[in-house]
C-alpha cells in the first residue's frame, strides 16, 4: 500500500522524535522525512513529492508565519500544519487565511490529535483540489455558453424559487430591450415585462409545468422602451430537491419576431409560387390538345405531298411536324412533373410485358430517327419478360430518353435500344454515339431543369425529361443513371427490380 508522504520541518529535536514516534507507533499509513531549517525544506520538496507538511513556525533561518507563506510559495497545493509554541490566536487566524489546514500548539499536542489533523489535511486539501478544478471547468463551460448565447442571440437565464431571485446572462437585457440598471429581480419584476394580453397564459404555462414536472415552452410578446414589439420563445425547466420540491428553474429565450416575418414572407412566396405553377400546369394542359390535332392534319397533308412527289413540301411538313412534336413532348413533360410534385402521382402499376411496350416506343420515333437518318436498333435477351410497371409511365421514360439520344445524335449514326436480364433485376439501356456529356455535367443531369451545355445550345428542351424520368424510375424502386464521355456518346441505363414470379414466353 502506497503511504502518505509526510514531510516534517523541525529544529527541536525533542518535538521531533515525539511526531515521528507518533508516526511510526500510531499510524503505518505514513512515511516521515524530518528537516530543521526551511531551506533544507523547500531543497526537499523541489526534489521529492511530498503529501503533507508539518511544519514548526520557529526555525532557524526563518521567522514566524514567513515560513509557512515561503513554503506554500515553493509549493501551492501542499496541505500543511503549524504547530507551534504560540498561543496567538491572531497568528492562527492569518495563518488558517493563508491556507494552513490547522494550527497547533505543542502544549496541547497528542499522539491522537497529530494523526487526526494530518487525516484532515490531506483530505480537505484534496477536495479543495477536486473544488478548484470542477470551478475552473465550470467557468470555462459557462464562458462557452455565454459565447454561443451571443452568436445564436440566445438569452440565458435562472430562477431561484426559495428565494425569488432572478439571474439574467446580458443576451436576455438584450432580448427585452433592458439596460443592466433595469434588469429585473424576482420573477413578478419579469412578468411585468410580458404584454399584458399574454401574462395570464405564460403564468398558466409555467404553473402546469410546475404540477406536472415537465419542461416549458411558451411564447409571448414585450414591448421595449422604444415602443417596438417584439415576440419571444421561452424555454424552461424545474429542479426539484430529494423532497420533491421545486427549487429552481432554467432554461433559454430567443427573439422569434424575425422568424415569424421570414416564415410569413415564405408562405407567401410559396402561394404566389404554387399560383404559377397551377397556371402553368392549366396552360401546357389547353396547348396539348390544338398542338395534337394539328400533327394530326399534317400528318395527312404529309401523305398527300408524298403521293404527289413532292418532296419539298414533305420535307417542310416533316420539320413542322417535328417541331410539333418536340413542343408536345415539351408539354407532356411540364404536366407529368407537375402531377409529380404535386398530386403525388400513384403509378398504376401492373404486370407487364415490356418488349412491346418498348418497341412502341421506337416506333414513335422511328420516322423522326429516319427524317434525320439515324438507324434505331433493338436487341432483347428474352422474347417475352413481364414486369410490374405502370406502362404509361415506362413509356414516358423511354420516350425521353429516346428523344434525346435521337436530338444529340449526328446524321448516319445508330441509336441502340437493349433489354436484358441479370440476377433480379432488369437493365434497360438507351445509346448513341452523339456528341456525349462531360463528367462535371453528368452530376446535374437529373435535377430539375438540369442540361448540359449541348442541351442548353439545341434549346429545344425545358431540362425537365431526365428529372421526369427519375422521379418515374425512384418511384418504381429503381435506378437511372449515365455513362458517357464527351465526343463518345453516352448510354442511359434504367434498373428494375424483377418480381418476385414473373412469365418468360
Amino acid at each position: 500500500m502506497k503511504k502518505d508522504r509526510v514531510l516534517l520541518i523541525e529544529d527541536n529535536d525533542a518535538d521531533a522524535l515525539y511526531v515521528i514516534d507518533s508516526l511510526e507507533k500510531k499510524a503505518s499509513q505514513y512515511s516521515c522525512v524530518r528537516v530543521q531549517k526551511l531551506s533544507e525544506a523547500i531543497d526537499h520538496m523541489r526534489q521529492n513529492e511530498v503529501d503533507v507538511a508539518i511544519l514548526d513556525l520557529s526555525l532557524p533561518d526563518g521567522k514566524g508565519l514567513l515560513n509557512f507563506l515561503e513554503v506554500m510559495k515553493a509549493d501551492p497545493m501542499l496541505p500543511v500544519v503549524i504547530i507551534t509554541e504560540t498561543e496567538d490566536e491572531e497568528v492562527a487566524i492569518k495563518a488558517v487565511r493563508a491556507g494552513a489546514q490547522d494550527f497547533i500548539c505543542k502544549k496541547d499536542l497528542s499522539h491522537q490529535l497529530l494523526l487526526r489533523s494530518l487525516r484532515y489535511a490531506i483530505e480537505r486539501k484534496q477536495i479543495y483540489e477536486f473544488l478548484r478544478i470542477t470551478l475552473s471547468q465550470l467557468q470555462d463551460a459557462m464562458t462557452s455558453l455565454n459565447l454561443s448565447s451571443k452568436a445564436s442571440n440566445t438569452g440565458l437565464w435562472f430562477l431561484d424559487l426559495l428565494t425569488d431571485t432572478v439571474t439574467w446572462n446580458e443576451q436576455m437585457g438584450a432580448l427585452y430591450g433592458l439596460s443592466k440598471e433595469k434588469i429585473p429581480k424576482t420573477l413578478n419584476d419579469v412578468l411585468e415585462l410580458v404584454h399584458v394580453e399574454d401574462s395570464n397564459r405564460v403564468q398558466s404555462t409555467v404553473q402546469s409545468a410546475l404540477e406536472k414536472r415537465e419542461e416549458w415552452q411558451t411564447n409571448f410578446r414585450v414591448i421595449w422602451e422604444d415602443g417596438s414589439e417584439h415576440e419571444l420563445s421561452c424555454h424552461g425547466k424545474t429542479f426539484f430537491d430529494d423532497h420533491g420540491r421545486p427549487t429552481r428553474m432554467a432554461g433559454t429565450c430567443r427573439d422569434i419576431s424575425q422568424d415569424r416575418l421570414e416564415e410569413e414572407e415564405t408562405k407567401k412566396r410559396m402561394t404566389l409560387l404554387k399560383q404559377r405553377e397551377d397556371f402553368t400546369a392549366t396552360l401546357t394542359h389547353d396547348l396539348k390538345n390544338p398542338l395534337i390535332g394539328t400533327n394530326q392534319i399534317i400528318e395527312v397533308m404529309l401523305k398527300d405531298c408524298l403521293r404527289s412527289k413532292n418532296s419539298q413540301h414533305a420535307e417542310l411538313l416533316a420539320k413542322i411536324k417535328d417541331s410539333n412534336s418536340q413542343l408536345l413532348s415539351l408539354i407532356q413533360n411540364l404536366t407529368e412533373v407537375y402531377r409529380c410534385e404535386h398530386q403525388a402521382a400513384n403509378y398504376d402499376r401492373k404486370r407487364v410485358d415490356i418488349i412491346p411496350l418498348i418497341n412502341q416506343c421506337t416506333e414513335k420515333i422511328a420516322k423522326q430517327a429516319e427524317f434525320r437518318k439515324i438507324k434505331l436498333e433493338t436487341h432483347y435477351s428474352l422474347k417475352s419478360w413481364n414486369l410490374d410497371v405502370d406502362p404509361i409511365a415506362l413509356g414516358r421514360v423511354m420516350q425521353n430518353l429516346l428523344d434525346n439520344a435521337i436530338k444529340f445524335s449526328d446524321e448516319n449514326s445508330i441509336v441502340k435500344v437493349r433489354m436484358l436480364v441479370e440476377n433480379d433485376q432488369t437493365l434497360i439501356e438507351v445509346e448513341d454515339s452523339g456528341v456525349g456529356i462531360c463528367p462535371s455535367e453528368q452530376a446535374t443531369l437529373f435535377k430539375r431543369f438540369g442540361q448540359g451545355r449541348h442541351g442548353q445550345k439545341i434549346g429545344t428542351g425545358s431540362g425537365l425529361g431526365l428529372y421526369l424520368c427519375k422521379q418515374i424510375i425512384d418511384a418504381h424502386n429503381g435506378e437511372i443513371f449515365c455513362r458517357s464521355q464527351e465526343n463518345a456518346g453516352s448510354t442511359f441505363r434504367v434498373v428494375l427490380p424483377n418480381p418476385t414470379m414473373v412469365s418468360i414466353g
